[in-house]
This record gives C-alpha cells, structure tokens and sequence, in this order.
C-alpha cells in the first residue's frame, strides 16, 4: 500500500539513486553515500500518508488479496492436514487465546474492510513504524576481489595451520580423513534398515488417479473444462496459439510479455490497474509458455497466455482488466518502458546468480532441444542478453520494439488463434464462459499461419561466468534420440541416482550442497549439481553412474522401497489450482491418462533387472557430451579443459 501512496516523482528518485550506479557496483546496486536520501524519501512518503491517508482502492486491493490466499489454502505440495496442525500448534504454545484462532479469520477481514474509511491503518503507520525507535539502516557494500580475497585468506590460514603440525599429527589427520571417507561409503546395516517403517507394495493402489477433462466450444472456439471442487474460484487460461508468429519477432515477444499489465491501459494508470487487478483476482499473469510433446523434444506448443484466478462474483470485472491489457495497452510511455525493463533485468540478474542451476539446466537443453531453446530465448540467459542488448542502446532501439510489439498483438489476437481452458465446478461455467464469448467478439478472424522456428545453436558448452565461489554443473543428453522408450521406471532409477550413488559421491564426498538426476518423457535428462565446490571430479561422477547401475547389487526389497517413494511423490494430494494446471499441461504435451497408467504400470513391474538394463539411459545421455557450468570465473579458468568457452553469465 505504501508503494501505491509514492508520489511518481519520488520514486522515480529512488529508481534514479537505485540504479545510477549501476555500472560501477554489484547488479542491482546503489550509492550507499546517498543513504540519507533514502531515508528521507520512505520518511517524508510515511508523513504525506499519515496526512492525506491511504487511497482506498489500494487498501482494498491489499486486503483482498490476503483474503484470497487465505480463503484458498494453497499450501502447494504440503498437506493442508500437516498445515493446519502447525497452525494449531502454534497458538497453543505461544497464545493463551482460542488454539483454532488460525481457521476463523473472516472475522478479521470483515472488520479490515470496515476499516478502510476510518484512520485505522494510518494510525498503525504512525504509531508502529514512524514513531517506532527501534529503527535499523542496514546497508551492504560490495568490495572488488572480496571473494578471492577470502579464498586467499582461508588458504593462507590453512597453510599456516598445516606448518604448524608435527608429521605424526598430519599421518592422524589423514588416518581420520580415510576413516571418515570409509564411513561415509559405507551401506547402513541391515538391522539399521529394517528399523525404519514402510509401506509395502500391496499397500499401493495399481490404478492412478487420471487428469480428465472435457473438450467444449465457445462460440466455436475450444474451451477445455477441469471439473475440480474449487471452492467457488475458477482457474482459467486464455491462451493464443503462437505459433504463426515468425522468428524474427521472439526476442521482441520476450520484451512485451514483461511490460504486460505494467504499463497504462486506456482506462488505467499502470497503479490503478494493479490496484484494480488485485481487487477482483488471486492472480492475473500475462506469460508465454512452451510445452514439450511427449514424445519430441523438437516437437512443442508455443502459446501467449492470459493465467489467472478469480472468484466465480469477480470474473466479469477481471475478465474486463484483461480485456483493457490484451487491447489497449499504450506502449508509447517510453520512460516507463525502460523503468519496467531496468526493474526486470535487476530481478533476472538475481535469479541467475541464485538458481545458477536451472539457468545451466535450460542452457544446456537448448543446446540440442528445439523446445529449450525457444524457452531460452523467451524465459532464459536468451532472453537477458537480448533485453541488456536493448537497454544499452534503448533511444535506438525502443521505437523498433513498439512497432515490433503492435505487429505481434495484430497476429496473435485473432479468433484463429485463442482457446479456453478453466478449472472449476459446474457452476462456475456459467460465469466464465459469457465472459470468454466477450473476448471472441473483440478478436479479428485472422489468418491461420503456422511458421516453424529454428533456434539451436549447437554443443556450446559454456562456462558462465558468475560472481559465485561455487559451481553449478550441469550433464545434458537426450535418450529418446538413441532409440530408448520412455518408461516409468526412470523415477526408479532417479531415486536410485539421487539418494545413493550421486548423493555419496557429490553431496557426501564431494561437498555440494545437492545433486540429482532427471529423465523427462520427452527424453531430454539431465545431471546437475548444486552449490557445488568442484567441477570435473563432478562429471566423472555422473559418467560413473553408468557402470553403477550396470552392476548395481541392490535387493527387491530395496526396489520396492524405491518404487514406493516414486508412487509417493506421483499419488501427492492435488490442490485445484494445481491440478488444473497440470491437466492443461498433459494435454498440451499429448499425455493422456493411459499414458500415465502405463507409466505407473511400468514403475510398480521394475525390478533389479529392469534397473541395471536401465544403464543405457544414462551411457545415451552422457555420449551426448554436453555440459554448462554456473561458476566463478576463477573456478572455470581452473577447471576450463571440460568447456568450450567461458562467457560472463550477466
């Protein structure tokens, strides 16, 4: 709400002192000298709050939202059982009020509402936060070199440390590093296993549970519905097929999708829309997505997609948000334009530098995958280089975009090209859909046009370079390519890789902080190790695993175990939100649900046998020879000779 109540001009001032420096500091980075004004400007907003009071759209806005979530209960893939008892547990230690206080808060937002036209909230800004002594200004620097300093530093502490022994205290040293090395490679024993409970196999159900749907019309147009118990919310996509786009627009498309819904709309300023916005909708996403076929990973859906959910009450009015954002969005605001984009390329850079392993994960993929490299180029290190690209040279580049931006709304909003998809009950059809016939009669028909991209650029296998003293190594191949099948004993063989062989050797021995293997349906796997201190010793690891499975010794019993974790993670309870969206997302790859008996068909018969003859996935994947490396540059000059070339990750 505080943001909502910033006059432009002053933050325009913080964006101004946030970035300026950017070039001379750490991405994201700002003049610690201009501390003051900092202050100033979140002191002096507080002031013209408290005097001028909150807008009251954006109090609502905020209210609303909190109330969604809390009306909703999406606690994701954690049981809402195991939730709700934390809960509970937490007022019945720390409170002397009603233990289920947690599930009776309606209350409380019925009385925040209340509140909106009083002085409530401004009284709590004062009295809480302005007036509030205990006030803390944190401020972190970045030094040049401090990293290496560091690594310097340390060695230098453990050369002095290793002088300072005598040669019987170094001989112990390493009899306890053999010993400890020992330890950590040996099995637990079978009285130490047979402690532990489990399940047994007849204790799984053999059917699975499917992700039915029925494929209706709109005004002509497919509408694919998910009957789910969603408590009077609705889930719904709006999606546009991509496809007839030509390739010379992705990296433009890449640019709009991010300004989408941040920027003004002929009826609102880009702060009334997101007010607006979070008044009548959980969440309202304007993305692209990609979607592997089963079968080929050079094989995809490429779609321009309106995600949301709303209560069934507010679908007319966020049905019209979504209409003012899909029609009349003014890109002529320019400043704007590069404000939105500076703000994105700080976040994209924090996520590169944090998630070093899904940036080399995607990377590596598109070095061979049709589907990944469009991915890249929409979502990934693509995608970053190309929106630094514009706004290094933004005055020349922006007016191109616009027009680049107008051409792809003209192809793509056509009748031709949009379809439906919603999840909710029965009756939530009659909400949604007279609104989705609105926006059919707002679309031109179109031409049906598709174009065929072509994106890879080959075996890269980089080393990208980040400010990190850790590695993220990534091994990528593609096993449907040397004639393998998928089969639903690879979450067998997953399981095997990640909490044994992988595990003791990268995470154990080798000190990551996490390491695991995937084997998608589309055949396109992956090693990746996480936090990592080394990088060769890491993929001599991952070949390695080959000849682990070939000759691995484990029982059936210990299978079985396996087989019962994977059924685990496949029969997780499903929220509505999640299963709807996994629903759209099988259908859009070409899974159906025979396809997903037979794969639980296929992991319930694994056996030992089936797990060595499984060898072959990982020798397929490893011949492929591809690799991308997450790492400091002083880590991959070292370890260089298992990379084609080193480029700067952002």
């Amino acid at each position: 709400c505080l943001a909502a109540h910033c006059r432009p001009s002053r933050l325009r001032r913080l964006y101004h002192i946030a970035t300026e420096t950017r070039k001379a500091l750490e991405p994201g980075g700002a003049d610690p000298e201009k501390e003051e004004q900092f202050v100033k400007i979140v002191e002096d907003t507080i002031n013209e709050v408290i005097r001028d009071g909150f807008d009251k759209k954006a109090l609502e806005a905020a209210i609303t939202s909190q109330e969604f979530s809390y009306r909703e209960a999406d606690f994701g893939y954690m049981p809402k059982g195991i939730v709700y008892a934390m809960m509970t547990l937490d007022d019945w230690n720390y409170s002397d009020e009603d233990i289920f206080n947690s599930f009776t808060q309606n209350k409380i937002y019925k009385k925040l509402r209340e509140a909106i036209n009083s002085d409530y909230f401004e009284r709590i800004l004062k009295e809480r936060v302005l007036e509030n002594n205990h006030k803390t200004i944190l401020k972190t620097v970045p030094k040049e070199g401090l990293a290496r300093e560091k690594e310097e530093k340390f060695q230098k502490t453990l050369d002095e440390f290793k002088a300072s022994l005598s040669k019987k205290e170094i001989n112990e040293i390493i009899k306890s590093t053999k010993a400890l090395a020992k330890y950590q490679i040996a099995p637990d024993s079978k009285k130490a296993l047979a402690t532990i409970p489990s399940l047994t196999l007849s204790d799984i159900d053999r059917k699975g549970e499917g992700f039915p749907y029925e494929e209706r019309q709109i005004s002509g147009k497919k509408e694919m519905f998910c009957k789910v118990p969603s408590n009077r919310i609705a889930y719904f996509n709006v999606f546009f097929d991509a496809s007839s786009l030509p390739q010379r627009l992705i990296p433009a498309f890449s640019i709009m999708k991010i300004l989408m819904g941040m920027l003004d709309t002929k009826n609102y300023k880009y702060g009334d829309l997101i007010n607006e916005t979070n008044i009548v909708s959980g969440n309202l996403n304007i993305n692209t997505s990609v979607f592997k076929n089963a079968t080929d990973t050079n094989k995809y859906k490429f779609v321009y997609e309106v995600r949301g959910k709303a209560f069934y009450e507010f679908l007319p009015r966020t049905f019209e948000l979504i209409k003012e954002i899909l029609f009349t969005t003014d890109f002529s605001d320019k400043k704007r334009i590069k404000e939105r984009l500076e703000q994105s390329r700080t976040g994209i850079q924090a996520y590169m530098q944090s998630e070093g392993h899904s940036v080399a994960i995607q990377r590596s993929l598109s070095y061979f995958s049709e589907t990944e490299a469009l991915s890249d180029t929409l979502s990934g290190l693509a995608q970053y280089r190309f929106l630094t690209e514009v706004l290094d040279s933004f005055d020349e580049k922006i007016d191109g975009l616009i027009e680049q931006f107008n051409e792809i709304n003209r192809i793509l909003l056509t009748k031709n090209n949009v379809s439906f998809m919603v999840g909710c009950e029965e009756e939530g059809l009659k909400y949604f859909e007279p609104e989705a016939e609105k926006i059919i009669d707002m679309l031109d028909d179109g031409e049906c046009v598709e174009n065929s991209f072509s994106l890879v650029n080959g075996k890269l296998n980089e080393g990208l370079a980040s400010s990190s003293t850790v590695s993220y190594a990534v091994a990528a191949g593609n096993y449907r390519k040397a004639g393998l099948p998928y089969t639903g004993s690879l979450s067998v063989l997953s399981n095997i890789l990640n909490t044994e062989f992988l595990w003791n050797k990268v995470r154990i021995q080798g000190g990551a902080y996490g390491v695991w293997a995937s084997f998608g349906r589309s055949g396109d796997s992956y090693f990746t190790s996480y936090r990592d201190p080394h990088i060769k010793d890491t993929f001599k690891v991952y070949k390695d695993s080959e000849k682990f499975i070939r000759n691995y010794r484990g029982n059936q019993k210990t299978i079985d175990k396996y087989i019962i974790t994977s059924i685990g993670a496949i029969d997780t309870p499903l929220t509505p939100s999640v299963k709807t969206g996994r629903t759209f997302s099988y259908y859009m790859a070409g899974v159906t649900d025979e396809d997903i008996q037979k794969s639980r068909e296929e992991l319930l018969a694994t056996t030992t046998k089936t797990v060595k003859e499984m060898s072959s996935y990982i020798k397929a994947v490893m011949d492929n020879d591809v690799r991308c490396v997450v790492a400091g540059e002083e880590m991959l000059k070292k370890e260089s000779d298992c990379l084609k070339e080193i480029v700067q990750l952002c």
